[in-house]
C-alpha cells in the first residue's frame, strides 16, 4: 500500500480502517481526538456507492419485492441496478443505431465487408 498514514495516538490509533492512500482530514474541535489527523480509506474515494432515495408506486414495490422474493435478485437494490444498467446500454444502443443509421461510416465500411464474409461458428 503505497504512501498509507494512520493515525499514530488516541483511541483510533492502529485501526486498520483507518490506513489509507494519503487522503488525511484534520478533526474538527468536537471530535475526541482534537488535532489529530485520520485519513480516509482509499478504497472509499474509488469503489463505495451512494445510497439515494426514490419513490416508487406500490405496484412497482410489490414487483420489485418478487423478484427479490423469487430469489432472482439479492435485494432491492440489485433489482434496481440492474434495471438502471439495462436501461443505460439501451440508450447507448439508441445512440449507436442513430449513428449508424446517418449513413454508412467510411472507416467502418471495410470492416463490416469483411465480417459479412466471415461463417458465423456454431
Amino acid at each position: 500500500m503505497a504512501s498509507a498514514v494512520v493515525v499514530k495516538a488516541g483511541r483510533l490509533a492502529g485501526n486498520p480502517w483507518l490506513i489509507a492512500t494519503g487522503a488525511c482530514v484534520r478533526l474538527p474541535a468536537t471530535a475526541k481526538l482534537v488535532g489529530q489527523e485520520v485519513c480516509i480509506p482509499g478504497w472509499y474515494h474509488y469503489g463505495m456507492s451512494k445510497q439515494i432515495a426514490v419513490r416508487l408506486d406500490d405496484e412497482l414495490v410489490d414487483f420489485v419485492d418478487a423478484i427479490v422474493d423469487s430469489g432472482t435478485e439479492r435485494s432491492r437494490a440489485a433489482v434496481v441496478t440492474h434495471a438502471l444498467e439495462r436501461e443505460r446500454r439501451r440508450m447507448v444502443a439508441a445512440r449507436d443505431a442513430e449513428i449508424l443509421a446517418s449513413g454508412p461510416d467510411p472507416q467502418l465500411v471495410g470492416l463490416a465487408e469483411h465480417a459479412a464474409g466471415v461463417p458465423i461458428d456454431r
